[in-house]
């Protein structure tokens, strides 16, 4: 069973905390794990960014398979995950693009920036979520 969460709600993907200092033995690398669908950016001393990806091959990561948590409910997304279905979950964006290409929500929940992006040149999949400070 998977047991991988990305919580929105606190920033957090495992032990790993956005905006926290990196931990013990981390070294100052990121972290990727392509298998898994997610990665761990560093810089200077802390956790900048968590990513965790959906479209499967999108800068060779795999699809992450876990959950994601927003305001204390579990939601399972995927490549499949529509703009629409984002925004009732995580609500209102505080800025939206679209280049034609890419189409970006932005959020904020506790000081934290969420930026959500699909793929829309060609058939629109959900790209990945990506928590920063």
């Amino acid at each position: 069973m998977n047991d991988l969460t990305l919580n929105i709600d606190d920033g957090t993907l495992l032990t790993y905390r956005v905006g926290a200092p990196i931990p013990a033995g981390f070294g100052r690398e990121n972290y990727s794990m392509l298998e898994a669908g997610y990665s761990i950016n560093i810089f200077e001393d802390s956790i900048s960014s968590i990513f965790v990806c959906f479209r499967e091959g999108y800068e060779d990561f795999k699809n992450f398979k876990g959950a994601v948590t927003v305001n204390k409910k579990k939601f399972n997304l995927n490549s499949n995950s529509s703009y629409d279905e984002v925004v009732a979950i995580f609500g209102e964006p505080k800025d939206t693009w679209n280049d034609g290409v890419e189409q970006c929500a932005e959020f904020e929940k506790n000081g934290i920036n969420i930026e959500v992006i699909w793929h829309v040149d060609g058939v629109k999949t959900l790209d990945y979520i990506s928590l920063e400070i």
